[in-house]
């Protein structure tokens, strides 16, 4: 089932978006339609508790989502431990992470 929408884009969005459909010579609507699959996960075949944890994150603002990040980040470093420095080393080895600019 698909659904047809109408939607007004300021040229400061529309002209962008039909500049890369002519580059790649895709109409505009399947570009569009491609970004928004893009954009938005499915959580289809996850985990119940990932998906309701994702489903949380959507209806959170931006402070909310902060805090959360930050929490993530407490987290992240506790995850320092032998470990993980050790893959993380071997990572940098082959030339994996970080990637080189």
């Amino acid at each position: 089932m698909s659904q047809t929408i109408t939607l007004d884009a300021p040229d400061s969005v529309f002209q962008p978006i039909q500049r890369v459909a002519q580059a790649t010579s895709q109409p505009v609507e399947q570009l569009l339609l491609k970004a928004l699959q893009a954009s938005l996960p499915r959580l289809e075949g996850l985990p119940q508790e990932i998906t309701e944890n994702l489903t949380t994150l959507e209806t959170l603002d931006d402070q909310a989502l902060w805090e959360v990040m930050a929490e993530t980040i407490v987290i992240a470093l506790r995850m320092n431990n032998p470990t993980v420095v050790n893959a993380r080393r071997l990572w940098v080895s082959v030339g994996w992470w970080p990637p080189s600019d």
